[in-house]
Formats: structure tokens, sequence, C-alpha cells
């Protein structure tokens, strides 16, 4: 299997679901807000990202506990459909809004440093 181009060891981990690698780095305190290269195009994202679109739900819950986040561009593109009722608590500290238009707590949007 092929994979997308990937710049961060982090980034590397998270792609394919290696949670051993994914806490090793983390106990290293890798930044985990730093976007990474992801795809054909190259285009910066999150790993929080990368693992929500790999459904790596335990994975996405680790880096938004050591403070990964969404770029803003991937907090107004994701779906709040895209998590699973486990993972509505992640949703909502993430930002991706409801239907309604806001987060179920009516906060604000979080976005990436």
């Amino acid at each position: 299997r092929r994979f997308p181009r990937v710049d961060s060891p982090l980034g590397a981990a998270v792609m394919v679901g290696w949670v051993e690698g994914v806490d090793a780095l983390l106990d290293r305190e890798v930044d985990v807000c730093i976007p990474a290269a992801f795809g054909k195009a190259a285009a910066l994202c999150s790993c929080v990202y990368i693992a929500i679109c790999h459904s790596f739900w335990g994975i996405v819950r680790k880096l938004v506990e050591k403070g990964g986040r969404l770029t803003p561009d991937k907090v107004e593109n994701l779906h709040p459909d895209r998590f699973p009722p486990e993972a509505a608590d992640l949703r909502e500290k993430l930002g991706v809004i409801s239907e309604e238009g806001e987060t179920e707590e009516g906060g604000q949007i979080l976005t990436a440093n």
C-alpha cells in the first residue's frame, strides 16, 4: 500500500496508526501543533486531521490531550457527523461546528497556532 507523503515523524506515525510510535514521540514532547505536509499536493494540515481522516480516534484523543488542534480551514470543512458518538467530546474540543452553526456548548471555535 502506498501512503501520501508526510514530512514529520509524528505525522508518519499517525498516518499508519502506529500507536506506540505516537506515544513515544508524545513522551518526548514533540510539538503536536506544527502542521504536517500531507497528500499529493503536500497541503498543510495537523496530525489531528490525519488521524481523523483515518478514524484513529484513540490517536486523535492522545493528540488533543497534548494540545493538538485542527488548522482553521479543516475546522470549517469537517462535518460533525464525521465523529462517532464516542468521539463527540473531541468534536467539541476541536470546535467542529454542529448543524446549527455553533458548538453544542455555544463556545468559540478553536484554531491552530
